[in-house]
């Protein structure tokens, strides 16, 4: 995906959508702990991703760079659909039929499933503004 210029910043001047963004990872702590100033996110089992809406292409990336937009076409096409231009941090994922996240069905889905889905919580920008 060549990045293009989308939308100006707020300064005016005009900002293309960033390639090769790093997760968000998760701090490994002994125990958990109850601090109003964090904000938790579900643990879903799933690949982590970076999903890029650019004009009308979308793209998935895994954390090492690789292209996962055929591997999960599903989501591709949910991005692509995204009104506006965006980066977005977040997993696929696959649930059982409980409901549970399944990391086996992940790794052996095929892309035909329409049960494959993306949780994002991580924002790195929305329509030309970029977000931490």
């Amino acid at each position: 995906m060549k990045p293009k210029v989308t939308r100006k910043s707020r300064t005016g001047s005009p900002m293309p959508i960033p390639q090769g963004v790093k997760p968000m990872l998760a701090t490994l702590l002994a125990e958990p702990f109850d601090d109003s100033r964090y904000l938790y996110e579900i643990k879903w089992d799933g690949y982590r991703l970076i999903s890029y809406k650019n004009g009308k292409e979308a793209k998935l990336e895994s954390r090492g760079g690789l292209d996962y937009t055929k591997k999960y076409p599903p989501i591709a096409k949910a991005v692509a659909d995204l009104k506006h231009d965006v980066v977005l941090d977040g997993e696929a994922v696959v649930l059982n039929p409980e409901g549970r996240p399944d990391f086996d069905a992940l790794q052996k889905f095929n892309g035909q499933q329409p049960c494959a889905w993306f949780e994002s919580s991580n924002v790195g920008m929305c329509a030309g503004e970029t977000w931490t």
